[in-house]
Formats: C-alpha cells, sequence, structure tokens
C-alpha cells in the first residue's frame, strides 16, 4: 500500500527459489497472444520523485562459477510479412536547464583475460541490402560542434590497438571511403582534415603511407592531391616539405612508378596555362 506521512512505499518483490542441486526456476512476464488484434504491451517503469536522482532500472544476467554468467538479450520479434520490430535506447529530454542522459555502452573490466568485445552491425540481407549504420552527434545552438573521436586501446608492453576503416567489398567494385570535413555556413570556413602520427619520445614518429591497392588483371588506381578550386584570392598552396632534423634534413623523392617489361613511368612538372590576361606560372 501506499506509504504514511513519513514512510515509504512497500517493497514488490518476485524472485524463484534457491536450488542445491539443480536450477533455480524461471520467471516468465509476458501478455497473452491475440488471433485478431495485437498483442499488448510490457511497461516496466520507475516512479518519480520530487527530490534527489530519479530511481534506477536495472537488468542484471546470472552470474556464473565456471563457464560465465548469463548473457542478457534484447529481442525484437519479426513479423510474418512485413519488417521485425525497431529496438529504441534513448535517454529521455532534458528538463528546463538540463541536459539529456548519457548513453554508455560498455563492456566490463577483466583481471587475468581480456575484456569483452563490443560489436555494433546490422544484420545479413540475402534479397536485399544490409541495413545502413549512422553515427551522428546532435547540433546545437551555442558553441562550437561536439567532436566523435575513435580511440584504439592503449598497450602496456606492446604496439597500441589499430584503428581501421574499411570499406566493403563486393563480386563487382568495393565502396568508397570518404573522410571529408563538412560543408559550412554563410560566412564561415570549412574544417580541416588532418593525417598525422603521434609524437614519439625515444623512438622514430609512425610513417604516414597513402597507397592504392595492388591489381592483378588491371591496373593500379591513381593518387591525386590538389588543393580545392576558388573564385577569389589566390589558389591555395600545395606543399611538399621533407623533416628539418639536428643532424641531417630529411631527403624528398619523386619517383616515376617501374616497369617490369617495358619503360619506366613519365615524370611531368609543369605550371597550367595563362588565363586570357596572363601568364602561366613560374618554375623555381
Amino acid at each position: 500500500g501506499n506509504g504514511g506521512a513519513a514512510g515509504s512505499s512497500g517493497q514488490l518483490a518476485f524472485s524463484s527459489g534457491l536450488s542445491n542441486l539443480g536450477n533455480s526456476g524461471r520467471i516468465t512476464i509476458g501478455v497473452g497472444i491475440s488471433t485478431k488484434g495485437r498483442g499488448g504491451s510490457v511497461h516496466v517503469i520507475v516512479g518519480s520523485g520530487t527530490s534527489g536522482v530519479g530511481a534506477i532500472s536495472t537488468i542484471v544476467s546470472g552470474r556464473g562459477s565456471a563457464r560465465g554468467g548469463g548473457p542478457t538479450a534484447v529481442v525484437s520479434r519479426e513479423d510474418v510479412l512485413a519488417s521485425s520490430g525497431i529496438i529504441s535506447v534513448t535517454s529521455t529530454n532534458g528538463g528546463a536547464s538540463g541536459g539529456s542522459g548519457r548513453l554508455a555502452f560498455s563492456s566490463g573490466s577483466a583481471v587475468t583475460g581480456n575484456t569483452g568485445d563490443v560489436a555494433m552491425g546490422s544484420g545479413s540481407a540475402t534479397a536485399g541490402r544490409g541495413g545502413r549504420m549512422d553515427l551522428h552527434v546532435g547540433s546545437g545552438i551555442s558553441g562550437a560542434g561536439s567532436p566523435i573521436t575513435v580511440h584504439a586501446a592503449r598497450g602496456s608492453e606492446h604496439s597500441g590497438g589499430g584503428v581501421v576503416a574499411t570499406s566493403g567489398g563486393s563480386s563487382a567494385s568495393s565502396g568508397t571511403l570518404a573522410v571529408r570535413s563538412g560543408a559550412i555556413g554563410i560566412a564561415g570556413s570549412s574544417g580541416c582534415v588532418s593525417f598525422s602520427s603521434g609524437s614519439a619520445k625515444s623512438g622514430n614518429t609512425g610513417l604516414i603511407a597513402l597507397d592504392s591497392g595492388t591489381a592483378s588483371g588491371g591496373r593500379s588506381g591513381e593518387i591525386t592531391v590538389s588543393g580545392g578550386s576558388g573564385t577569389s584570392g589566390f589558389g591555395s598552396l600545395v606543399d611538399l616539405i621533407s623533416a628539418p632534423s639536428v643532424v641531417l634534413g630529411g631527403p624528398l623523392t619523386l619517383c616515376g612508378g617501374q616497369g617490369g617489361q617495358a619503360s619506366s613511368g613519365t615524370m611531368c612538372v609543369s605550371t597550367f596555362n595563362g588565363g586570357a590576361t596572363g601568364s602561366s606560372g613560374q618554375l623555381a
């Protein structure tokens, strides 16, 4: 019943009994089947309060002694003819002066073994195409936009974990992998795209490699580095600068490709043709 003037309402506990040699009993909460309508909803709602932080809703699977803890599955049901149901994990909208709640997906820590994988993926389709995965940061009206950060794990003795972004393969062409900054507003500039290896204290910094894949029945893909075009001022610079050093500066090498049976590739250094009232650029 309801609590008194200075007390709390009573606790409700649904539990199966203990078992010494066998499995403990299962608890099933469900709605009945409907033959002409749709099945009823099941709601688990924590009551609201007027002081302190809202109460927690927790789903915990069973602890194991030798063969691993029990799994927790949240599964939407299939439809006979149409799509399966949606699974939505979302925090509630923030109040008048607060933010919305954080969503955290994390595997637990481990003392002597590896921590668990976190896998996010869409299912396979046999007669259609695989579902799309979108990772978006919400927009705001004040301050800078929030970043998206992908960190690989730090290693204590060996190398740190890698970050791999790979487009999907197929029997035709593989998918495009595009890394670009977003479009700008009316009076701003687009964002910088930076590829950089980390700094090193006692060893060499990492290599940066731009490479097209090997082709067994055709020719390899091109690599193009170009500055974007504009409608005012000078064209943008494209700089190739080798690293300075306290002893010797780094070399800069430009080579045409080697030919296995015919000639090697041509090396061409040229400026574009001049416009209607200008000259072509200088080579210095």
